[in-house]
């Protein structure tokens, strides 16, 4: 069985390279040879916001880790699908920077976002077992909360053929239920 340092260095350095990837993807765009300012703020507010939620990816993933005994296989492969998901953060997050009013880069970015999240669930739910001191009505609060940003996300995709503006409110949204980790799933020592 791998130690689960292991896990917590390679999922650091998967993050820390799809964060300079996605910084790196940023291109000053040019209208007549001068810099477009207010395409150039767009990439660089969308790049900000995937940061954001990669960051609240990792802290939460963080304290799953810490407080977890050890990691099986299953929950070892979950972690390795979610670090795929992420890793393809970087592309959704270029179209959207670029194409904001086009609604298949929302879709792109619902998608790609959904199924990190729906691997991040099935994480919380295989490393739930291993975390003794979170009560089971906790446990059911975080998958439920879990669960619902999975659908927020493939819905916000539905309707950004609707409208841009109110796929890029639901991916507002999502956030804010993750920004700050429930006191809940820190261990009695961080608390």
């Amino acid at each position: 069985m791998l130690r689960k340092q292991r896990i917590e260095a390679l999922t650091d350095g998967v993050i820390a390279i799809v964060i300079t990837l996605m910084v790196l993807e940023i291109k000053a765009p040019y209208i007549n040879g001068n810099i477009d300012m207010g395409a150039l703020i767009l990439q660089i507010v969308t790049y900000g916001f995937s940061f954001l939620i990669i960051a609240i990816i990792w802290l939460n993933h963080y304290h799953l880790l810490t407080n977890a005994a050890q990691l099986s296989t299953k929950q070892i492969w979950i972690n390795y699908m979610l670090l795929f998901c992420i890793s393809l953060i970087p592309l959704p997050t270029r179209e959207l920077g670029e194409h904001f009013g086009n609604p298949n880069s929302h879709a792109l970015y619902g998608v790609v976002l959904g199924l990190t999240s729906v691997f991040y669930s099935l994480f919380h739910w295989a490393i739930d077992d291993s975390i003794k001191h979170i009560h089971k009505t906790e446990r059911k609060k975080f998958s439920i909360k879990n669960w619902s940003s999975v659908v927020l996300y493939f819905s916000a995709s539905i309707f950004s053929y609707l409208s841009v503006y109110v796929s890029a409110s639901i991916f507002i949204l999502i956030p804010m239920l993750y920004f700050i980790p429930s006191r809940k799933i820190l261990s009695p020592n961080e608390i």
